[in-house]
């Protein structure tokens, strides 16, 4: 079963629209504490730490990182 980050993380602050979580990025960084990233694909949690933070990663240790700064 392939997971979807972005679906996932609408569901879960409660939008509408992809397009919302560029506006929602502190209500998404508060909640996506709970996500288990190994799930996701790495190369689509790139895509969407990239349209959501404007950061790029390369790794899960990267998430881990950006996560408890």
């Amino acid at each position: 079963m392939h997971r979807d980050i972005f679906e996932d993380v609408v569901d879960l602050v409660c939008c509408n629209y992809i397009s919302d979580l560029r506006f929602l990025v502190k209500e998404v960084y508060q909640k996506i504490h709970k996500i288990n990233f190994k799930e996701y694909d790495i190369c689509e949690l790139q895509k969407f730490f990239s349209y959501v933070f404007n950061i790029e990663i390369s790794n899960y240790e990267d998430i881990e990182k950006f996560l408890n700064n």
